[in-house]
Parts: structure tokens; sequence; C-alpha cells
């Protein structure tokens, strides 16, 4: 996946976390890039 600008800012270690935390559920629905 492409790195946005947006993923440049303090926000993008939230989006990380997130994703990690998706990753560790697979059953959880795939998320939506803004």
């Amino acid at each position: 996946m492409e790195k946005a600008t947006w993923m440049k800012n303090p926000d993008a270690d939230v989006f990380y976390g997130y994703v990690a935390f998706y990753k560790s559920h697979k059953s959880i629905v795939t998320p939506t890039t803004p």
C-alpha cells in the first residue's frame, strides 16, 4: 500500500496500531482507507 501524505502525520501511529490489531483479529471487517 502506498503511503499517503496523511500517513506522515502523528495520527499514522493510530492507523498502524489499528492495522496491527486487525491483523491479529482476522474476523474484523477490512477497514476502509480515507
